[in-house]
């Protein structure tokens, strides 16, 4: 049974239509005609939002700029209004290095600034002295500077003042020096100056800024006799550890460290301040390949002995040929070699990395220190000394 409600019980009338909640949507071209209509009633121009700075002064702002036709469009920047920065040089390590030390290093601490006022190869530009260290080194300083060809004055300051010029942390002992560069000598200067018979490639330089400390008993300075010993350091960057380096170097008597030129230390005051003189006395040659330079130093009759934690022979049985292990084209060529003297390069890599692959390939031999655990490895300036005694000190 169908039911039918009548008009009367719902108080309505069912025969119109009930109006929708839901709001029109006006007509977006009709819409865009109302909006230009508007604007003519208003006096201005229509217009589109436009991108790019270059649009016409007369335009609203924004406006995109009309175009002829057969006229050629400007390219858009990909995004607007941001300018592209200018393109930087790119230098090389040796450059940034050499704008660094144009104006001069500062050496500080008392060993290294007597020692760069030692060597007649060292210019110096300004030195800076306090009290303390006028009243310690007064008599020693009077006797280099009157030594110097160059005329310098030593001039009084306060240790503020030499804190200020210095790295933070410095120990200056009361003595600040700027000083120029050394001359760079290159490694076939070295050799050429060995093949001819010179004793040491400074020759006329001093090793210990005129102090004398006691411990040479036989007088003999680095590299003037015995074994002839140069050090190769691969990617060694602490310039600590190369001035500590140096400093071995100079005492047992070899002849040169070598670096390569990027990702090694540079010639700073913190590395002459470590070296403790040695700087002055020993040469530190920068060349831009290792694995060249070892090559040279082979066809020059030099043995190339690589330090390696993992070797299998320690370093006094690959010195000696107790180990025929020790070499790669083994035993005969090891104990020629310890039996003759024959010229040495030891070869130390950085610390946690070791030697590089290629580096290491060019090594004659791989050999170890006799470590024992729990400390296995020694720091690369300890395991530079140890190695330099075992080789040049016996």
């Amino acid at each position: 049974m169908k039911i039918v409600f009548s008009p009367d019980i719902l108080g309505t009338d069912m025969t119109k239509r009930k109006p929708s909640h839901k709001r029109k949507t006006a007509n977006p071209r009709q819409k865009s005609k109302a909006r230009q209509g508007s604007l003519e009633n208003s006096g201005r121009k229509p217009s589109r939002p436009g991108r790019g700075a270059d649009s016409d002064s007369t335009s609203p702002a924004g406006a995109a700029p009309s175009v002829a036709k057969g006229e050629a469009r400007t390219p858009r920047r990909r995004f607007p209004g941001r300018t592209e920065a200018p393109e930087r040089p790119i230098k090389r390590e040796s450059e940034r290095r050499k704008a660094s030390t144009a104006d001069g290093l500062w050496f500080y601490g008392s060993h290294a600034v007597l020692a760069a006022l030692a060597n007649p190869r060292r210019g110096c530009r300004r030195l800076l002295v306090t009290r303390e260290a006028a009243r310690q080194h007064g008599e020693t300083l009077q006797n280099l500077l009157r030594a110097r060809q160059a005329p310098l004055t030593a001039e009084s300051a306060q240790r503020a003042q030499l804190e200020s010029l210095l790295p933070e942390g410095a120990v200056h002992q009361g003595l600040a020096l700027r000083v120029e560069p050394l001359p760079a000598l290159a490694l076939e200067d070295l050799l050429d100056r060995l093949a001819d018979g010179g004793d040491r490639p400074n020759d006329g330089g001093p090793n210990d800024g005129g102090q004398d400390d006691g411990n040479q008993d036989d007088g003999q300075q680095p590299g003037s006799a015995g074994r002839q010993v140069i050090v190769a350091l691969d990617q060694v960057t602490d310039p600590r550890n190369v001035g500590a380096i140096l400093r071995s170097a100079a005492a047992f008597g070899a002849l040169a460290v070598i670096a390569p030129a990027r990702h090694t230390a540079p010639a700073s005051g913190a590395l002459a301040k470590a070296a403790s003189g040695a700087l002055e006395a020993l040469p530190y040659i920068e060349v831009s390949n290792l694995v060249r330079a070892l090559a040279k130093l082979k066809a020059a009759g030099f043995w190339c002995l690589g330090l390696a934690g993992e070797a299998g022979p320690t370093l006094a049985q690959a010195d000696t040929g107790a180990d025929p292990r020790a070499g790669k084209s083994v035993g005969k060529r090891v104990d020629r070699m310890a039996k003759a003297g024959a010229p040495l390069v030891l070869v130390l890599g950085a610390e946690g990395k070791g030697l590089r692959r290629l580096t290491r390939e060019n090594c004659d031999a791989l050999a170890r220190l006799p470590t024992r655990d729990p400390i296995a490895s020694l720091n690369v300036s300890n395991a530079a000394a140890v190695a330099l005694y075992q080789v040049l000190g016996h």
